[in-house]
């Protein structure tokens, strides 16, 4: 429900903002994913009141004898897949945590913390998601466009203005204990685009009963991740521990990418739907535009 979507990403912009505001260093990443984990219960507790209410205007109705197969089938792909998406979403941490200090774990969190704050602003594409179970042809194709150019208005312009201000943002949020996290969000940065665009391109899978295949696109990502990681880190290990950590996220950019690619080649092919340039052209002229005023200004 759009409703639904609504009060999930509100919610979590609404309390990682808070949160970010009252605590500082590793007290507000701890809060950020307390705030995330609020979100979410608030939103079930809205699931379950609208559940009971359609369970007494669904009490008079017949009962209808369906297939569970497919639906098994259905919910049991969507489970693993959405348990590797947590999996993908701790391998960095757990790898870097076998060669690098705490602190330097505790500068790679920050910087994700705030990177996941910032990505709950363009999250809410969400509500364009459940049309795409009822429609198909060019209806779909421009519902699902429309969701990208959403995203792609509100986020880049966010990815290029926190390259631009991201030792101040570090500074309010966590204090300067924590300016080295600073660097991370410079490779970073680029999720606040991908996240969402990720999210668009996986609930269209799912919307069309996909997910055996979103499945074995994650599973894919999440072996190039651990292999990256694992390469990237102990290289570059003993260069020092802040390129450890560079390394890490610089494995999970690359990893979040091929999943990106593989997830439009696949739309491409199972959909017939393909992002044109016009789509691009707007938000990334608007996006320079405004890069090269941020630019000048820190000039001059």
């Amino acid at each position: 429900l759009p409703l639904l979507h609504l009060i999930l990403h509100g919610s979590k912009i609404t309390f990682s903002l808070f949160v970010l505001l009252i605590f500082s260093g590793v007290t507000a990443i701890v809060a950020v994913f307390l705030a995330f984990a609020a979100s979410s219960f608030l939103t079930l507790l809205v699931t379950i009141l609208i559940l009971k209410k359609k369970n007494l205007f669904f009490a008079t109705r017949e009962k209808v004898k369906i297939n569970k197969k497919p639906i098994i089938r259905y919910l049991l792909f969507v489970g693993l897949a959405n348990i590797l998406v947590v999996i993908f979403a701790s391998i960095d941490t757990l790898m870097l945590g076998m060669f690098v200090e705490n602190a330097y774990i505790g500068y790679y969190r920050a910087a994700f913390s705030l990177i996941v704050s910032l990505t709950a602003f363009s999250s809410i594409s969400g509500i364009f998601i459940p049309t795409f179970t009822q429609i198909k042809g060019d209806r779909l194709k421009n519902a699902f466009l429309k969701s990208l150019r959403y995203v792609f208005i509100i986020s880049l312009p966010a990815v290029v203005g926190l390259m631009f201000i991201s030792k101040y943002a570090i500074f309010l949020f966590f204090g300067s204990d924590y300016s080295q996290s600073s660097q991370i969000i410079y490779i970073i940065s680029i999720f606040i685009l991908i996240s969402p665009i990720i999210e668009i391109y996986s609930s269209l899978f799912k919307a069309k009963e996909k997910t055996q295949t979103l499945f074995i696109i994650i599973f894919s990502s999440i072996i190039l991740n651990i292999i990256l990681n694992y390469v990237l880190i102990t290289s570059l290990i003993n260069l020092g521990q802040n390129y450890a950590i560079l390394g890490a996220a610089s494995a999970v950019l690359i990893s979040q990418l091929f999943y990106l690619s593989i997830l439009m080649l696949k739309t491409k092919t199972l959909f017939k739907i393909k992002v044109s340039k016009k789509l691009l052209l707007k938000p990334i002229f608007a996006t320079g535009i405004m890069a090269l005023i941020l630019y000048l200004y820190n000039i001059y």
